[in-house]
Parts: C-alpha cells; structure tokens; sequence
C-alpha cells in the first residue's frame, strides 16, 4: 500500500469532514463524513464537482473572497449555509488552509466543515430574544470592545438602528473622567466577580446620560474569563432626582423607594410589619400574611441559615442593605430571585427601631443572564473543536512534508554511496589491465571496465537511463 493509499484511508476513517479543492473550488477529494454532511449518497463521486454547487447563492461572495485570501497563503475560518443533496439548507463552519505546491504555490485548499446548524438555530433564538426584551442588553470582550448589543440598547446610546457597533470600545461612549470606573470594573470582572456600578455616557448625539451597569464575567470551557455580558439601564432621571434632594437625604431615600415593585418595613427584629400591597405579585403572599415575618423566612432550605446571619449581622450594624440578592419560594413553589435596598429606622438615641426598604425582581434578569452564559459556553466548546481539527490538519500537511524531505535526503545520499563504489571499481580495473595478464584475464577486466563505465554514466543521468 503506497502512502497515498495510507492518507487517503486515514482521512476516511477520521470523524471530522474533510474537503480537498483546487485553486477553482472544484473538489478532489472529499471523506464519507462529508458525504453525510451534504446528504449525498457514498457510491457518488464528486471529484470535479464544484465545491459552490452546495453553495447557496448568496453566500457565493464569501467562498470568493476567502478564496483569494487562500491564495495570498493564509488560513482562515468563516461560516456560511450550503444546500444539501436532498435541499435541505444547513450552517457549517470551515477551517481552511492552503495546499502548496514544491515550489509554494497554492494550488488549492484542505478543510475541516463541522456542521453548525443547531448553535446558529440556538444563537439565532437567542438574539431574537434579547432583541425582544425591555433591557438594554450588551456583550463585550475582555478589551471591551462590543460584540453584540440589542435595538433597546441603540436607543439609550441614540445610535441608528442599523449601525453596527460590533468591534467599537465600550470606552468610546463614556466620558473621560469615568474611564477609570470601566479599567476598575474590569479587572474585577476578569477575576470572576460580578458587580453593578453607575457611570456617564456621551450619546452618539453627545448627550450626556447616567447608566447603572449589572455586569457577569463571560466563561470559556475552561473558566478563564473572556468578557462581560451587561444589563444597561438609564438612571438619568433618578441621578438628576438625587442631585435636586441632596439637601434632604431622608426625603431622597423615601422618594427613591418607589422605585421598586414593593416596600416594607421591619421592626428591630427583621419581622415585617408593613408590606405594600403589591407584594402579591412578586411573591404571591399577601400583605397581612408577611406580617410577622422575616424576609429569610420565604428563602429556600439550603439558603435559610445563610440569609437569617446575613441580615441579623445587617441589623446588628445598623448597616444599609445594598443591592442584595436573595432568592425566595413563591406562594405556589417556584423559585424568584429579588434584590432588596434598605435604609435603618433609627430612633433619637441612634437606637434601632427597624428598617424601611423595597424589593424589585430580577428573575428574568437572572435568567437571561444565565441562558447567554450557556449559550457562550456552547460556542467556545464548538471553536475548540474547531481549533482542534484545524491543528490536526495543519499536523497532517508537516507529516507529508517532513517524509518528502526525508525522502530526497535518503536518495542523495544512496546515490553518493553508488557513485564512491562505482569509481573505485573503475579505478581497480585500469590498475589490473596495466599489469601482467593472460588474455582470457584481460578479456575479463575489459568487460568488467565496460560495465562500469555504462553504470557510472546512468548513475550520473539517471533520465537518460533505459
């Protein structure tokens, strides 16, 4: 079996599939992984088939342009959809490098397709969902350079619709002086924490706005942090309201209650003892049936014990409640996630007599955030695998290299072994016919010289030999 035979079973027997093309995108070979990938029947060959006839038409310009990136020698790696055998239409993913000729010239190309249907069904679904939703919804990189955000978000930044904001710094709509806030941010995040912060924006019609950011550090597959994904909502009208009371921070506090889905009060010992009456459509409770109970009282067993020391540690300090999430048990057995801010009632003495506070759900927040997390998780997972077969690709191509070098380099030096023997023979012959022989010896050390002479000259022009 000749090592053409070898390669060719090798990739046969490979799960990934693997597309060989010329220079024009005709295909010269291709393995039954692929054959199932294109829903073509095995026994068909589709050497000479162009490679664009699976193309769909609108997505013949990007095969074009990655071609003649191809060609200059590089690699790449780049999505489009292509119609099947059986015209069913499917997203893959290529990874492509060039095939070189001895000489370095590209004569076409070796690629990997992965069938990516389902993530792009998947980040499609998503997309349209974060589209859908109220918040402003905003993913970046670790250098904070965007990489997706929603229409809701176009319209706090006052950007066109139809600008793409893909690749522009996060940076570039924040005043100079909070730039500062963003770094610190950062590198928190990059540490794996999650926080909120409240910073300024320039508009794209040099407005000035105030935001409030939750961020959560973006996963790979191996828990290294490779960006952020953001809610962004616009508190301009509560920073200015903050401003205007900054005279009366009591009157300021009770103002900014009303912000969230309900209020309370407690008394010294975290029990309620008022609840507005829209607590019945966060929790499900009514108001008269919180009384006398603590907030930690609807949290899960598991989070029980935590949640009773974190308040009692609270109102032992006399400390505000800030932000703070907790999860509770709805009246009718699912999970809601709330985030709770709080002020102390204080008596004349500084004793304590309560606290006063809301609470605002954040399940669908919560959600969200998780299902992009799972969604990233999915994508990294796929561009490792891709990663992975194009390295073994590129393994494959230095094999075949290193062999034909190997081989030249055994070839020469055999044919300099021949040529040493061969002048030493000659030699030998041309010492004995100057002696003494017989004329049958001498007949003999002739044909020998003869001989060795013609095998010289074909060692020497192997083409001219036969």
């Amino acid at each position: 079996m000749n090592k053409l035979q070898i390669y060719t079973e090798i990739l046969n027997s490979v799960m990934e599939s693997i597309l060989i093309v010329d220079n024009d995108n005709k295909i010269e070979f291709c393995n039954p992984t692929l054959h199932q990938l294109f829903e073509v029947d095995d026994d068909k060959d589709l050497t000479g088939t162009n490679f664009l006839d699976f193309v769909v038409k609108e997505h013949w310009d990007i095969v074009n342009n990655q071609t003649d990136t191809r060609k200059s020698g590089e690699s790449s790696r780049y999505e489009l959809k292509i119609v099947t055998a059986r015209n069913n239409i499917k997203w893959v993913s290529l990874s492509v490098c060039p095939r070189l000729d001895t000489e370095g010239n590209t004569i076409g190309a070796f690629a990997t397709v992965v069938d990516v249907t389902k993530m792009k069904t998947l980040q499609f679904e998503l997309t349209e969902i974060l589209n859908s939703v109220m918040e402003s919804i905003l993913i970046v990189d670790n250098d904070n350079k965007i990489e997706f955000c929603n229409p809701t978000l176009h319209q706090l930044f006052e950007v066109d619709e139809d600008k793409d904001l893909t690749g522009t710094n996060f940076l570039d709509f924040v005043v100079k002086e909070h730039w500062d806030i963003v770094n610190n941010q950062t590198d928190t995040r990059r540490s794996g924490e999650s926080s909120r912060y409240e910073l300024k924006i320039v508009t794209a019609r040099n407005n000035i706005k105030w935001v409030s950011l939750s961020v959560c550090p973006r996963l790979d597959t191996e828990g290294n942090t490779i960006g952020a994904f953001a809610t962004v909502v616009d508190v301009t009208k509560m920073k200015t309201l903050q401003f205007e009371l900054t005279e009366s921070e009591e009157r300021f506090r009770d103002i900014a209650l009303c912000t969230a889905d309900w209020l309370w009060e407690t008394d010294r010992n975290a029990r309620y003892t008022y609840c507005s009456e829209m607590v019945i459509d966060s929790l499900g409770y009514s108001s008269e049936e919180l009384k006398g109970k603590a907030p930690f009282d609807f949290a899960p067993p598991d989070d029980q014990k935590y949640m009773r020391n974190k308040y009692l540690e609270i109102f032992k300090n006399k400390e505000d409640i800030v932000n703070l999430e907790s999860r509770n048990v709805h009246k009718n057995g699912y999970i809601k996630i709330f985030l709770t801010n709080g002020i102390p009632i204080l008596g004349k003495n500084g004793d304590l007599l309560g606290y006063r506070g809301v609470d605002k759900d954040i399940t669908i927040q919560k959600l969200a955030e998780a299902e992009i997390s799972r969604a990233q998780i999915i994508t990294e997972r796929k561009n490792a695998e891709l990663k992975a077969a194009l390295s073994n690709a590129k393994k494959l191509t230095q094999q075949s290299r290193q062999t034909n070098r190997t081989n030249s380099v055994l070839l020469a030096k055999m044919n300099n072994e021949r040529t040493a023997a061969m002048n030493g023979l000659v030699e030998m012959t041309e010492s004995l016919l100057g002696t003494e022989l017989t004329p049958q010896q001498a007949d003999y050390v002739a044909g020998i010289k003869e001989n060795a002479d013609a095998l010289m000259s074909t060692i020497k022009n192997p083409h001219i030999s036969g």
